[in-house]
């Protein structure tokens, strides 16, 4: 008997004997006497649920499990019996769950074969061959090895599941568990990627000859540098196809749900690191900056350690967004203008015997004071991660 013709045992309802109102986007909310369909139960105190398509943790003392036989006359969480119509079999589900997953792991073996295929004809020959100079050559390079391991171990962690029992299939978990290294690599990536496209665009006739040389094209080579974030997309995708084709009680279904938002914001992130970069080469390239007070240009200042908008206090104590440039010895506080990449200097930060504080509201917040001067300045950025990165680099 195949895996989708066998008939699942029926899932673990729980009845609510209190409110729960769920703090964390991990937590479940529900009312009394709501009925839950649990997923995970776990060593102490949580477990986890689904109610109305959503999936979250609880304490368990806030339940408590019904007999088989009222389980069996109960709703589902959806307000839906299993035997209407517009509900797909369990069977149905698995099906489709099954054609999701195959679909899933062709994708990420296109992918591997790809990235590998970026490295051997384009980025390996290009450092073998001293083309360019090391620097401008480890910029293009980049990560890339590392995020080719961590790729195949995707591949080879949901390759596994194919032949895997249903209840086994732990997809959302295992992307879940892998998601902040690649975060990790892919910051690092994101952060070079903007300077990699300059290089490529400054050394185009040389580097077009040497594309030329391997039987390739500029065209080839640019696109396979942008796709280790690119392929991002498929990911939450992916995983929303699998959240929609997976048991109300499946005990990956709460990983699953997440694992879609992580991997949603994480595509996000990379498209902001990537924005904010190309914003610090266009104002060390073109960038125009009025009321500049002495003769040295901004690019004498080395490279620019943290640059983004962020939410300054006037004098009016009212909040202004404001584009903060650290480097490593000075920050700037400037005015966005309307206009092209044109700033108007408010304010000038030396940094050396200043002191950063963390402040408890509003959210996000420091305090920097610099050495011998009264006068503070309280920047708001726009999450703790970025306010983390911000403090990490200066």
């Amino acid at each position: 008997m195949t895996e989708e013709s066998e008939t699942p045992p029926p899932p673990t309802v729980v009845r609510a004997k209190f409110g729960f109102d769920g703090r964390n986007n991990d937590e479940l909310s529900f009312k009394k006497n709501d009925m839950i369909t649990l997923t995970q139960e776990i060593e102490g105190g949580w477990w986890e649920g689904t109610i109305n398509g959503k999936t979250g943790w609880f304490p368990c003392d806030y339940a408590i499990k019904e007999h088989q036989e009222t389980r069996l006359r109960s709703k589902s969480p959806s307000g839906l019996r299993s035997n209407d119509v517009s509900v797909p079999s369990q069977s149905t589900k698995g099906v489709y769950r099954t054609i999701v997953l195959k679909d899933f792991v062709e994708s990420e073996k296109a992918h591997v074969t790809e990235l590998q295929a970026l490295f051997r004809d384009y980025l390996q020959p290009l450092r073998a061959e001293n083309v360019l100079d090391k620097q401008s050559c480890d910029t293009i390079v980049s990560n890339i090895e590392l995020i080719i391991e961590q790729q195949l171990e995707i591949l080879q962690s949901v390759e596994q599941f194919l032949s895997s029992p249903n209840a086994q299939q732990r997809v959302g978990g295992v992307l879940l568990s892998l998601a902040p290294n690649m975060k990790h690599l892919l910051r690092a990536y994101c952060e070079n990627h903007p300077k990699a496209v300059e290089i490529l665009n400054e050394k185009r006739e040389l580097l077009e000859a040497f594309v030329q040389k391997h039987e390739g094209t500029m065209k080839a080579f640019i696109t396979g540098l942008s796709k280790p974030f690119r392929h991002l997309q498929k990911y939450a995708s992916t995983l929303q196809e699998l959240e929609r084709n997976i048991e109300e009680g499946h005990p990956d279904r709460g990983d699953t749900q997440r694992a879609a938002s992580v991997y949603r914001d994480l595509a996000h992130f990379c498209s902001h690191i990537r924005k904010q970069k190309e914003m610090q080469i266009e104002l060390l390239s073109t960038g125009l900056i009025r009321d500049w007070v002495g003769d040295a240009p901004i690019t004498s200042f080395g490279d620019i350690k943290y640059m983004g908008t962020v939410s300054v206090q006037n004098n009016a104590g009212e909040p202004e967004d404001r584009c903060l440039v650290a480097f490593s010895t000075v920050m700037f506080v400037l005015e966005i203008t309307p206009e092209l990449n044109s700033y108007i200097l408010k304010r000038r930060i030396t940094m050396k015997g200043a002191t950063v504080r963390k402040l408890e509201t509003p959210q996000h917040t420091l305090q920097i004071s610099e050495a011998n001067e009264d006068k503070v300045l309280e920047i708001t950025l726009p999450s703790s991660e970025e306010m983390n990165h911000w403090i990490l680099v200066r």
